[in-house]
């Protein structure tokens, strides 16, 4: 594998693979091999990228001693629930109420006059109503006066 150092200028770097070395199953040997030994060996060709530590050990004591098991003693948590004073600071009904009603006091509709003209009769102004049109009979004179031209045009 080459890589490039400079421009133009590289060095061949040696590549190595890590394969896991296995044994066909044609190969096992017949040899009988105990469970401790088969781990033992796993975890020695194992590599170590792949090794982690424990988070803790069930056999660690950090230097304290087992003690023998004692009956639980009660004790008082200690609270400072009978000290404690809180403001009440929740309305009564009554103080909700009276609430309300200042607010609506606030905000009241002011209706506008009612306008009187609406209850009058309207007037209607007869100096701008147009003319009603009226109906003519048709005067088909000019139909008769073709009727005739032609009349005399075939009889030519």
């Amino acid at each position: 594998m080459w890589k490039m150092l400079n421009k133009g200028h590289y060095i061949y770097l040696e590549v190595t693979y890590c394969k896991r070395k296995r044994v066909d199953s044609s190969q096992q040997p017949n040899k009988y091999v105990c469970m401790a030994e088969a781990v033992e060996k796993f975890q020695r060709t194992t590599p170590a990228r792949f090794h982690t530590k424990p988070r803790y050990s069930k056999f660690e004591f950090k230097g304290k001693r087992l003690s023998h098991l004692k009956t639980t003693v009660p004790m008082s948590p200690h609270l400072q629930v009978i000290k404690r004073n809180r403001p009440v600071t929740a309305l009564s009904r009554w103080q909700i109420e009276d609430m309300e009603v200042e607010e609506m006091k606030k905000h009241q509709v002011k209706a506008r006059p009612v306008n009187e003209k609406i209850f009058n009769p309207m007037n209607i102004d007869t100096s701008h109503q147009s003319h009603v049109i009226e109906m003519k009979p048709f005067n088909l004179t000019q139909w008769k006066r073709k009727v005739r031209k032609y009349s005399s045009a075939i009889s030519t």
